[in-house]
């Protein structure tokens, strides 16, 4: 059985909903939050390399979405919410073999599907402020070199 790339994103926003509920991001157990028999991992590596990514990453995640969300502290975001932008910010910084516009697009349906009525516009807002921050950065080091 093949895990499609949204299926696998969907187990990783829940595996980190869960971890994050849980408080658990300081020693999160991975494998039981994906609910992932050995056998079956391989399949959902994209799933776990998500999940990997954004704990290995969450304090610089975290100040980067804390800094593109105009008046909101992360504390008060949804965990949905949150883990969402986190995912997305993750695929954004860290894998730049996906399209920027990708990411921002799948993180809007999923919280469509998941979040509240106005989920999908706060995240559209603050995905769009993270893409131009990596923009800017991106320019700024290439015209120090």
């Amino acid at each position: 059985m093949t895990v499609t790339r949204r299926k696998a994103r969907e187990r990783a926003l829940c595996a980190l909903y869960q971890i994050d509920v849980m408080d658990g991001f300081s020693n999160p157990d991975i494998a039981a939050a994906l609910s992932l028999p050995d056998d079956v991992a391989h399949q959902d590596r994209f799933a776990e390399i998500l999940v990997r990514g954004v704990i290995s990453h969450l304090s610089y995640l975290d100040d980067l979405i804390k800094r593109c969300s105009t008046n909101w502290k992360i504390e008060r975001m949804t965990y949905l919410d949150r883990n969402i932008l986190r995912i997305a910010a993750f695929e954004m910084c860290f894998l730049p073999e996906i399209p920027e516009p990708v990411s921002i697009n799948e993180a809007i349906e999923i919280s469509k599907i998941y979040g509240s009525e106005q989920s999908s516009r706060f995240i559209n807002g603050v995905l769009n402020r993270i893409k131009d921050e990596i923009a800017a950065s991106k320019e700024a080091k290439s015209s120090n070199e």
